[in-house]
Parts: structure tokens; sequence; C-alpha cells
């Protein structure tokens, strides 16, 4: 008999913080130390974001999270809506928090859909000093993103990045999400 757990519940219960924090600085400063590149170390920080939506993906199928599972085939302007609630799904589940503002561009020219994310107090990145200022820490939510949205859409054509950060000194953490489409 599967257990049922009450969405409520399950938004609430957040992330600890502390830990992931912690883990955070443990390994920035060890791959920095080890001579490597920020840029790699963005990567290496999506690249386990990454993963880790791929856990989250595996506890929704075990009914453990809240994310939204299947969508029928929307309309692209329900995608869109449909991104937007499932990024502050993320958000929510992993912070107890939704985005400050989401915005959204559809590019012609280069085929893309781009959504840009604001998180004005971000969890993760309060009260920390990135070492360096190209090294930004919430590349692991990130990678996170990339995975479920990816995974959401059925689209490998999803890239996202953290473009500013609270721990380097901006006054916001921003991400900008580009979704490669088809056609428009």
């Amino acid at each position: 008999m599967a257990v049922k757990l009450n969405p409520l519940e399950i938004v609430n219960k957040k992330v600890n913080i502390v830990l992931l924090k912690s883990y955070l600085i443990g390994v920035t400063t060890y791959l920095l130390e080890n001579n490597v590149p920020p840029a790699q170390v963005n990567e290496l920080l999506k690249k386990f974001g990454r993963e880790a939506g791929r856990y989250l993906l595996i506890l929704e199928k075990s009914d453990k999270t809240i994310i939204p599972k299947n969508i029928i085939k929307p309309s692209f302007l329900d995608q869109k809506t449909y991104i937007r609630t499932t990024l502050n799904l993320i958000t929510n589940y992993l912070f107890g928090k939704s985005f400050d503002n989401i915005s959204d561009t559809l590019e012609k020219e280069n085929n893309h859909l781009e959504f840009r994310m604001v998180l004005l107090d971000n969890p993760l990145c309060k009260d920390l000093i990135s070492p360096l200022p190209e090294v930004k820490f919430s590349s692991i939510l990130a990678g996170i993103i990339e995975e479920i949205i990816g995974d959401k859409i059925g689209s490998k054509n999803v890239f996202c990045d953290e473009t500013r950060c609270i721990s380097t000194g901006d006054s916001l953490c921003e991400f900008v999400l580009k979704i490669k489409l088809d056609k428009i």
C-alpha cells in the first residue's frame, strides 16, 4: 500500500539550507584550491543540480513531491503558464518561496523561449560570500531547473544559468532559462 503525503505538508518541508550551504562552500573551496577554473566550478555545480533534479523526478514517480506530473499537449500559451508554475513549485519545494519575478520573451531570431527569474532574497545565497565573483553558488539550482523543466516539456534543449548572484555582491539572484523550440 503506497503512502500518500499531504501536498501542503510537503511544501513546508524545505531543504536543510545550512547543510546545503556548507556543502556548496566545501565543494567550491576544494575545487578552487585544486585550480579548477570558476567557469568549470559553475558547470560542476550545475551538474550536481541536474543529478538532484533527477532524484526529485524519481521522488515524484513515488508520489512524494508536488511537482506537476504530466502535461497533455498544451497550447504554446498554456505551456508558458505551465513552465512558470513548475518553476515556482521547484523553489517552493526546495526553499518554501516562489520566484519574486518571472518574465518571458519569445526570441524568433534564435528560435527559443527565454524566461528570466528573480529571487530577491535567495535562501541559498543569503549570508554567503562567493570566493570569486565568477562563482555563482546557485548554479546548483540552475541545474535542478534544467533537469526538471526539460523532463516536464520533453526536451533536451533546455539551458539555465545564474547570471546575477547575491553572494557575488549583486542585489538579487537572476536566472535565465532558454528553451530551444522546434518551430515557432
